[in-house]
C-alpha cells in the first residue's frame, strides 16, 4: 500500500506531462499544416464548396486560411500566402487558372468547380490536381441504357465550327453502349436555336442528351427544347437536377459540397505523397442520379426500378 501510494502522485504526473507533449506535438503539427482556400467568387456555390472543404480538412488536422480571387489579384498572391502555407486550393475556373499561371510551382495547386479543365490549360505546363465538374460521358450514356433499357437513337446539338468539333463527336460515339446509335445536328447550319431542335427531333431520337455549354444551353433554348420534346414525346437527359426539374426525364447532378469533400480528401493525398504529384490529374466527380417521374408520365415512359432505387432526386406529382 505505501508503495501505490507514494507512486500514483507521481505516475498520475508523468501520464499527464506526457498527454500534454503529444498534445503539444499534434497541435504543431496541424498548425504546419496550412492551407489557402481562393474563391472565384463569393457566389454561393463555391462558399458552399469552401464550407465543406474546410470541415473535412479540419477532420484530418489541416487548417486554411481563405481569399477570394479578386482580393488575391489586387493585393498579390505572396501578400496572402503564411509562412507555414503548403498547398493552395483554387475553387472555380477563373481561380483555378489565374493560380495556375501565377503560383509558384513548388506549392501543390488543387482545384474543385472547373468544368473542362483540359479546355483551360489546367493539364498543361506546372502539375495541379483537381475535381473535374464533368460526369464521364459514358456513366451518363450507362444512365440513360438503365433508365431505358432497349436500343436507343441519342440525339445531340453541338457547334460543327468549333475546333475540337470532329473530336467531341468521336468521343461521344466510343462512350456510347454499342448497340445505341448517335444522331447530331449542328447549330451553326440553322438561323436559330428552335430550328436546330425541329431538325434533331426530326431525325426521331428515343432521347436528347444535353451538356452544360453555354453556347447552346441557355434558360431560353433549355426551355424550347423541352416543350418541343414534351411535343413529340421525345424524352430529355438534363445536365443538372435544375433541369430535370424543369422538365427533362433524367439527368445528373453535381453538388458544390460534395466538390468541397473531395478536393480536401485530394488534398490530403497530396500532402501525405507529394513525390506522386509531378503529372496533372483530373479526378471524376461524384454526382448525384436525377429522375422526373411527373415528365415520365406525361411521355408515357416507365423508368427502371433499378435506376429509381439509385436515384438521389426524384420528383413526383
Amino acid at each position: 500500500m505505501y508503495f501505490t501510494r507514494q507512486r500514483i502522485p507521481w505516475l498520475s504526473k508523468t501520464i499527464c506531462c506526457v498527454a500534454a507533449l503529444s498534445w503539444g506535438l499534434a497541435a504543431g503539427q496541424a498548425a504546419a499544416d496550412r492551407v489557402l482556400i481562393v474563391l472565384s467568387s463569393e457566389a454561393v456555390p463555391y462558399t458552399q464548396a469552401e464550407e465543406s472543404c474546410t470541415r473535412r480538412l479540419e477532420s484530418f488536422g489541416i487548417s486554411r486560411s481563405r481569399t477570394t480571387l479578386e482580393a488575391m489579384q489586387k493585393s498579390g498572391i505572396q501578400a496572402l500566402l503564411q509562412g507555414d502555407t503548403v498547398a493552395v486550393i483554387a475553387l472555380g475556373t477563373p481561380a483555378a487558372v489565374y493560380l495556375h499561371e501565377h503560383l509558384a510551382p513548388e506549392l501543390p495547386l488543387l482545384f474543385a468547380m472547373v468544368s473542362q479543365p483540359e479546355q483551360v490549360g489546367l493539364t498543361q505546363g506546372r502539375p495541379c490536381t483537381g475535381i473535374s465538374t464533368d460526369v464521364p460521358q459514358s456513366d451518363q450514356f450507362d444512365l440513360i441504357h438503365r433508365a431505358l433499357p432497349e436500343p436507343h437513337r441519342v440525339g445531340v446539338l453541338y457547334h460543327s465550327k468549333d475546333q475540337h468539333a470532329d473530336d467531341r463527336i468521336h468521343d461521344l460515339r466510343a462512350a456510347l453502349p454499342g448497340d445505341c446509335r448517335l444522331l447530331t445536328v449542328s447549330v451553326d447550319e440553322y438561323d436559330s436555336m428552335a430550328e436546330a431542335i425541329i431538325a434533331l427531333l426530326k431525325l426521331q431520337p428515343t432521347i436528347i442528351w444535353t451538356e452544360p455549354d453555354a453556347s447552346i444551353y441557355n434558360a431560353a433554348s433549355i426551355r424550347a427544347l423541352l416543350l418541343a420534346g414534351l411535343r413529340q414525346q421525345t424524352p430529355v437527359f438534363g445536365f443538372s437536377s435544375a433541369f430535370v426539374k424543369a422538365g427533362a426525364l433524367i439527368g445528373v447532378n453535381i453538388k458544390a459540397s460534395a466538390q468541397g469533400e473531395q478536393v480536401a480528401e485530394l488534398t490530403r493525398q497530396v500532402l501525405q505523397q507529394p513525390e506522386a504529384e509531378t503529372q496533372p490529374r483530373i479526378v471524376a466527380p461524384h454526382y448525384q442520379i436525377a429522375v422526373n417521374l411527373i415528365v415520365a408520365e406525361k411521355l408515357n415512359v416507365r423508368i427502371n426500378e433499378d435506376m429509381l432505387k439509385s436515384a438521389s432526386i426524384v420528383y413526383r406529382d
